[in-house]
């Protein structure tokens, strides 16, 4: 069995190996532990003043609901997020839990929220056309039509102060066209998956666009027919980190304690987001019992 980390908030890590961990735990209050009961094999640690906390493959309520679907061996729980940029941060937390399916915008980099809007409005025929594709880095391509860029195969360097692509365009239209059938089966597939109530999307810029740009971005989702929630993300290390609060039926507006710098994007804070998306699940969804519980560590300033 794994040693006991606190996690930085009130989750735990259990048996983490190479920087990975085996499970994530919340902590459970002694009021909480009286709602629930443990399967067989379940085993309560006491930690003193951050609580009794479980330690357990699975935890039940009195109805036989799964309160720790998060421990499933396919980590469903963070399946159910689907990345709207502004980066690859979410694809990055995903991969940590063990979650790698591709996704259209999971590593793109959109530089600003009216770039996505621009591509939701954008129609699909426009999308990623050979002629729309403009040198970004080396391994990034700028679609024009929205102004959001995508990793590609169309490698491009600087000469001479000039950013253009290695390749000729003949040679350039032969990698496109392999790469273009990729990017419409992921363009397919995310049109599909607006459509799904049982997902969520997520959008965070660690500079906060304006509340009236996010409720903007979503009635162009509902616009195109989208039943899965948005969840913005707010960089917020004070009074309402790992919050959330419930903006309109559709939206909702998550705190989270700190996102990773831009470069490096690896150097990312994995319980800070399950912080967040737990508290999400709670509220929107209500399938865990914890919902924001703060650690008394953080409580103290810790």
């Amino acid at each position: 069995m794994g040693r006991w980390l606190v996690a930085g908030c009130a989750w735990l890590m259990l048996g983490t190996t190479q920087g990975h961990a085996d499970a994530v735990l919340p902590i459970l209050t002694a009021e909480q532990i009286e709602a629930v009961e443990p399967v067989e094999g379940s085993e309560f640690k006491d930690l003193g003043r951050t609580g009794l906390v479980l330690r357990a493959a699975t935890i039940q309520d009195k109805e036989g609901r799964n309160l720790m679907s998060m421990q499933d061996e396919d980590h469903a729980w963070i399946k159910s997020f689907i990345s709207l940029g502004d980066n690859c941060e979410l694809g990055f937390i995903q991969r940590h839990f063990g979650y790698d399916q591709g996704g259209l915008l999971k590593w793109a980099r959109i530089m600003n929220i009216d770039h996505l809007i621009a591509f939701l409005k954008t129609p699909q025929e426009n999308f990623y056309k050979f002629d729309h594709l403009v040198p970004a880095w080396s391994d990034m391509v700028t679609d024009t039509s929205s102004g959001i860029q995508f990793h590609s195969v169309l490698r491009s360097e600087v000469v001479d102060g000039q950013r253009n692509f290695v390749d000729d365009e003949a040679r350039r239209k032969v990698l496109y066209k392999e790469e273009n059938s990729k990017r419409v089966h992921l363009y397919k597939k995310f049109m599909a998956e607006l459509r799904d109530p049982d997902l969520t999307l997520v959008f965070k810029m660690n500079s906060a666009p304006p509340l009236a740009k996010v409720k903007e971005l979503d009635k162009v989702l509902r616009d195109l027919g989208s039943r899965a929630n948005l969840l913005h993300l707010v960089q917020n290390d004070r009074d309402k980190a790992g919050q959330v609060e419930k903006i309109t039926d559709t939206l909702y507006v998550g705190y989270i304690r700190k996102f990773a710098p831009y470069v490096p994007v690896t150097d990312n804070v994995p319980e800070y987001w399950v912080e967040v998306l737990q508290s999400y699940r709670a509220i929107a969804h209500k399938k865990h019992v914890t919902n924001a519980i703060k650690s008394p560590a953080f409580a103290e300033g810790q």
